[in-house]
């Protein structure tokens, strides 16, 4: 049985619901920033690195295959870094769930 298009809509709203909440604890025990500030200061990262990838294949003898890998390995980086923020705050719940 497949489900309406409105049970999808509600399913995924609450996993991003989930997803946020999780990322917003993550981020205010290990780095003090809300969440919101932290996705903001992620994109910003990401619009940087990709600056400074074009600056290297516009200006510099760097060849494009390797000024992209520096970027994906920059913006990969970021990224595990929020899934470990996810994972702390996952793993609080869990903590504070057990112990009542």
């Amino acid at each position: 049985m497949s489900r309406s298009p409105r049970t999808h809509i509600q399913h995924f709203t609450a996993e991003l619901q989930t997803y946020r909440s999780q990322l917003d604890a993550g981020t205010r025990k290990c780095l003090g920033v809300s969440g919101r500030m932290y996705r903001a200061l992620d994109r910003l990262f990401n619009i940087l690195v990709l600056a400074v990838t074009v600056y290297f294949v516009q200006y510099t003898e760097v060849a494009p295959v390797l000024a992209m890998a520096f970027a994906v390995v920059l913006i990969a980086g970021a990224e595990g870094l929020q899934s470990f923020l996810i994972d702390t705050a996952e793993v609080d719940r869990r903590e504070t769930n057990g112990s009542e």
